[in-house]
């Protein structure tokens, strides 16, 4: 036992100490601190403990290696088949694309050409995969190019699809189009691109332009010499040699002329406010007038067909209507009315009635025209476009639009309401 050398008093009281102990003690003291144990061979049970915890750990990291790898095989599949699905869905799409005899490309959001099928590519002399990756300024004349890509962008800006023409140059010319462009998007909604349509109406613009020439040819054409004739019976009523009968003849003869030429420069007012040329001004016109003549012109329309017609000014009967004049183009207006009485007796059976009325406010003219029929769902949002028709056997498809136009050129609205209980009820609203 070691003792500091500067305690020497520590060293003589444990001297002191041990030589007070028993032999007894001495042994026990020597067994407790100074016993050696040996031990000889592999101690299996602790081999086995940690060999036991390795294994637990390497199956459970093998396991987790087995099942990444499964779902990484699963992955890969899944995405090999959305990839061949991906690739059958663009070879029907090109195939689609391919056979549209219409003209249709796709570009991106720079307007970029990303494909085009073999009637666009045709019209540059090219193939559809040399199209790919050209620009409007790569097919086009400068300026149609800068309109074409500010309507791209304009689309795809408001997200919404557009139609319109516009005219194209191709190699062999320019043709007339009328275009429908749509904007693409993802499945997260964002616009990727433009995809447009076109048709060549060239063959329809030129008809729509020899009509117009052809239309303002007979309206110069009739109105001189149908101006000339109806000067002639008022001469015949100057001769006192006429019976009551052959006057009233002669005065019918003059206002079926008169009828007619009005007819004529409600027309040319028609294509002035189709061509955006109309001016409107307004004048003063007396109802009770307008509404008899409509009713003894009409009524020859009405009469054959077993329709009844009735006129209502201010809730009154028109026989007991006290006169009210409103402000309006008086040839217009007698149009717009004679177009919806005569389409509602076309429209009504035998013994039904056509029933057209006026409220006339501070603000406003409020014209109805009702009838029992009803008109059908096929036409029913086109009611009052050109040419729309249905179930007429002249039909053109002419007065509704016209009333339309007439309508707007004097600053008016028009709507339509209709159903199989209640009938067709035509409203026109005119400010004052």
């Amino acid at each position: 036992m070691g003792i500091r050398k500067d305690w020497p008093e520590l060293a003589s009281i444990i001297d002191k100490s041990l030589a007070a102990m028993s032999p007894e003690e001495h042994t026990v003291i020597r067994n407790k601190w100074l016993s050696v144990r040996y031990e000889h061979g592999l101690d299996w049970q602790e081999i086995l403990t940690w060999a036991g915890g390795a294994g637990i750990v390497f199956a459970m990291i093998l396991a987790v290696i087995l099942t990444a790898n499964k779902k990484l095989k699963k992955e890969i599949g899944c995405r090999l088949r959305a990839q061949e699905k991906l690739s059958a869905s663009e070879r029907k799409y090109r195939q689609l694309l391919q056979s549209i005899p219409h003209r249709v490309f796709y570009k991106d959001r720079n307007s970029v050409y990303i494909a085009a099928n073999p009637a666009y590519a045709s019209d540059f002399g090219l193939l559809p995969d040399e199209v790919e990756g050209k620009t409007d300024f790569d097919l086009h004349p400068e300026e149609l190019a800068k309109q074409y890509r500010k309507n791209d962008q304009r689309i795809m800006e408001h997200g919404a699809p557009e139609e319109y023409e516009q005219p194209m140059v191709t190699r062999t010319g320019t043709i007339y189009t009328r275009i429908v462009k749509a904007p693409v998007r993802n499945s997260a909604g964002e616009v990727m691109g433009v995809l447009g349509v076109v048709w060549d109406i060239s063959r329809t613009k030129e008809l729509e332009l020899f009509k117009a020439d052809v239309d303002r040819v007979m309206r110069h054409d009739l109105k001189t010499p149908l101006t000339g004739l109806i000067s002639l019976p008022d001469l015949l009523l100057l001769d006192d040699n006429l019976t009551k009968e052959q006057r009233d003849v002669v005065t019918m003869i003059k206002e079926s002329g008169s009828h007619l030429l009005n007819q004529i420069d409600m027309y040319q007012d028609l294509a002035r406010i189709e061509a955006e040329e109309y001016r409107f001004i307004p004048k003063k016109v007396e109802l009770i007038g307008l509404f008899r003549r409509l009713s003894n012109d009409l009524g020859v329309f009405a009469t054959p067909a077993g329709v009844n017609l009735s006129f209502r000014l201010n809730d009154v009967p028109l026989g007991d209507a006290r006169p009210s004049v409103v402000q309006a183009d008086e040839l217009l207006l007698y149009s717009i009315l004679s177009n919806l009485i005569k389409n509602g007796i076309e429209a009504s059976t035998a013994g039904k009635t056509v029933a057209t009325a006026a409220i006339v406010t501070e603000d406003s003219l409020l014209l109805t025209v009702h009838n029992q029929g009803f008109v059908p769902d096929s036409i029913r949002n086109s009611f009052f476009e050109k040419y729309v028709t249905a179930g007429k056997t002249n039909g053109t498809g002419l007065g509704t639009y016209s009333a339309r136009l007439m309508t707007g050129a004097m600053n008016g609205e028009i709507h339509l309401k209709t159903s199989r209980k209640e009938g067709t009820l035509l409203t026109v609203t005119l400010p004052q």
